[in-house]
């Protein structure tokens, strides 16, 4: 199998469709760097998609809809991250962007299927730190990473898209408030602990400067 018949990636915008939509993407329920899932729309070739908490942030309309649907359809291998949300001042609504990553391995080799899912996870957190990558890959890269067990840096980002007159950037990269909500929803205890002794630690800085500044 060829290196395109294998791979596919790219980034997509996420039209939302209603309020409902528009307020989720606008929420810590659309975190920059969570992952998404898709249900196929077969009639038009759409996909609705949904936080990892199963609420609908609205629609992609993949470019090259019949190279999507077959990877999508056949991949082993699946990474779809929420990579952006912007602002529409003319819809009035929140909007998104979204970064899939699909992988269909030869049948027999189960090792390069744990060598993507390793790649991706590289790509998801980079995506969560606000970079950008270039999500396409050389055939020289696409055999390093499944010699090396996935690990191939990525040095190239993605430019942000070309946004109209009256739409601006809301949420690029996942923030340290998204990241003690999830921490306190989906963390470990110990993940809680930290946060806690965080919101503990900022309140005793901020109770010390007001002591400082205005009752000395």
């Amino acid at each position: 199998m060829s290196r395109t018949d294998t791979y596919l990636a790219d980034y997509e915008l996420i039209n939302a469709q209603s309020e409902e939509q528009s307020s989720r993407l606008a929420s810590n329920e659309a975190m920059v760097g969570s992952a998404l899932t898709l249900k196929e729309h077969s009639e038009d070739y759409t996909y609705e998609v949904f936080s990892e908490q199963g609420g609908s942030l609205g629609y992609i309309s993949p470019q090259n809809k019949l190279a999507f649907k077959s990877a999508f359809d056949q991949s082993k291998v699946k990474c779809i991250t929420l990579s952006l949300v912007y602002y529409s001042n003319d819809d009035k609504q929140f909007m998104g962007e979204l970064a899939y990553q699909f992988y269909t391995p030869d049948p027999n080799a189960h090792e390069d299927a744990q060598a993507f899912s390793n790649f991706f996870k590289h790509t998801q957190k980079l995506i969560e730190e606000g970079k950008r990558p270039q999500l396409q890959i050389s055939a020289y890269e696409h055999d390093y990473i499944k010699d090396n067990n996935g690990a191939l840096e990525i040095t190239k980002a993605t430019p942000l898209p070309e946004f109209s007159k009256g739409e601006v950037v809301f949420k690029k990269q996942k923030s340290i408030a998204d990241k003690m909500v999830q921490g306190l929803v989906s963390g470990t205890p110990q993940d809680r602990i930290k946060v806690y002794a965080l919101v503990i630690l900022v309140i005793l800085i901020i109770i010390a400067l007001i002591y400082f500044l205005f009752l000395r």
